[in-house]
């Protein structure tokens, strides 16, 4: 069963989900997992990888678009509806709703902004994965993007 994780940004930040999502990103391979960013479509895909080369301006996250041949070698491949990598262990979910594959990986990750219809459909996604019984975890985003682990939920 997958567990989940809610990454919450700070009241104030300026900090959108794409950039805190390179950040959490950045932290979880640091750890060996292998990474799936999942977004709605390639063009949001194409954005991400974008910025994923970009996010630091002294290094960057190796990683390849889930249609690309030698993606999964890098350990991070950004994805979408109808392109999924073959590894299962880490789903950062960058779309508006539970991706239909969420219970095939160990782990989801869910980046929360501060306010708006953004932070419902997050809210909506964390009941669903309470209901399916997944283990969530809240994770409060300093300012500074440092992570810290808060209660289980």
């Amino acid at each position: 069963m997958p567990e989940a994780w809610f990454y919450v940004l700070p009241e104030r930040s300026a900090a959108d989900a794409r950039y805190t999502c390179c950040t959490v990103a950045s932290r979880w391979r640091k750890e060996g997992r292998s990474l799936c960013v999942y977004t709605r479509d390639r063009e949001r895909a194409e954005a991400m990888d974008d910025l994923l080369w970009t996010f630091r301006d002294v290094s960057f996250l190796p990683h390849g678009l889930a249609d690309q041949a030698d993606a999964e070698e890098t350990g991070l491949v950004v994805a979408w509806a109808d392109r999924l990598p073959g590894h299962r262990d880490t789903l950062i979910n960058l779309s508006d709703d539970v991706p239909g594959c969420a219970g095939e990986f160990a782990r989801l990750v869910e980046i929360v902004p501060p306010a708006g219809d953004e932070r419902e459909r997050a809210r909506a996604r964390y009941r669903i994965y309470r209901e399916r019984g997944y283990p969530l975890h809240r994770c409060e985003l300093k300012q500074s993007h440092g992570l810290r682990r808060g209660a289980r939920g």
